[in-house]
Formats: C-alpha cells, sequence, structure tokens
C-alpha cells in the first residue's frame, strides 16, 4: 500500500521496467518446472517436488 518510490517518478519506471523484465527471463522456468500453477502449501514441500537443496 506505501510504497518509497513515488508513483509517477522516473525512478519508479526504470525500476518497474527492470522487475519486468525480470520476470520476462524467469517466466520459462516457472511454466517449465511446475511452479506457477501448483496446489502445495509449505516451503518444505515445494523444495521436496521441485527438488531443490
Amino acid at each position: 500500500m506505501f510504497i518509497p518510490l513515488d508513483r509517477d517518478s522516473d525512478k519508479w519506471d526504470r525500476e518497474s521496467d527492470h522487475g519486468t523484465a525480470v520476470e520476462r527471463v524467469n517466466s520459462p522456468w516457472d511454466v517449465s518446472f511446475g511452479f506457477e500453477v501448483h496446489t502445495i502449501r509449505g516451503l518444505k514441500k515445494m523444495r521436496m517436488r521441485s527438488g531443490l537443496p
């Protein structure tokens, strides 16, 4: 609700553009590993499903 940057500022636009670029890079990983759609609750169970240490 309260963010440190004003949404009308140039800095907000730069940060927003960076965030969307990161999301575009990570999106294929989310889909291929099944992170996007899941019904698992909890970090321990999600690590077990994804095989992350």
